[in-house]
């Protein structure tokens, strides 16, 4: 599919090209053909394409999650990243998934982030390769903790030690504030059974002090 995607391409055959990809009809293939329309400025087209893209993993969330913020991008000239989605982008391009590289070219397009070539850890003698002696151990007091994470009724939410009380709010998509809590305890229960399946991004914070975290709903 590979080499036929880049011939029709070359010969600027967008007719020839969606066919092949809508016979197909695999996840791929409609990512592939929703990235076709969003080229060709066919936003309607790609906006249906990715409200059907099955989003019951991960990385389909963050794939739909990216390719919405791409639509946003492309179908309006003046669209500029709210805080709270380039907030989003960040914890995407810091992850390990497949979708991490997308997230960083968009920040690099909507925020002029410039991102280091990540080299390997050379090998040090004398050093265990399963346990290297410069790794620290994370302390979970120390963290904010989001579990379980996807979540469909609840999640319980674990403050840092410095943050004994703090405001919890979860925004959408969109940068919307979607939920607002008080709280007072190290741990607290959240529950998230009114929000739609989807990326949000679950900040924590008190004062100038602030912590965040990707929250995934799948119901």
């Amino acid at each position: 599919m590979g080499s036929f995607s880049r011939e029709y391409l070359r010969k600027n055959d967008r007719t020839a090209l969606e066919a092949m990809l809508l016979a197909d009809s695999s996840d791929y293939a409609n990512r592939r053909l929703a990235g076709i329309k969003l080229k060709y400025g066919d936003f309607s087209g790609a906006q249906t394409l990715l409200d059907a893209f099955p989003v019951n993993t991960n990385e389909g969330y963050e794939h739909h999650y990216l390719q919405q913020i791409n639509l946003y991008r492309l179908a309006d000239s003046t669209f500029a990243l709210s805080q709270v989605q380039a907030d989003s982008l960040y914890l995407i391009a810091g992850g390990a998934t497949t979708q991490a590289p997308l997230a960083k070219a968009l920040l690099t397009v909507l925020r002029d982030t410039i991102f280091p070539i990540e080299l390997p850890d050379e090998p040090v003698q004398g050093r265990s390769a399963s346990e290297p002696e410069w790794r620290k151990s994370i302390d979970d007091s120390q963290q904010l903790l989001v579990v379980p994470n996807p979540a469909s009724e609840e999640v319980k939410v674990f403050l840092p030690n410095d943050m004994p009380e703090a405001t919890i709010s979860i925004f959408d998509i969109a940068g919307r504030e979607v939920m607002s809590v008080q709280v007072r305890e190290r741990k607290v229960i959240v529950p998230v059974q009114a929000l739609h399946n989807g990326i949000y991004l679950l900040k924590v914070y008190d004062g100038e002090l602030q912590y965040q975290a990707k929250l995934l709903i799948q119901h």
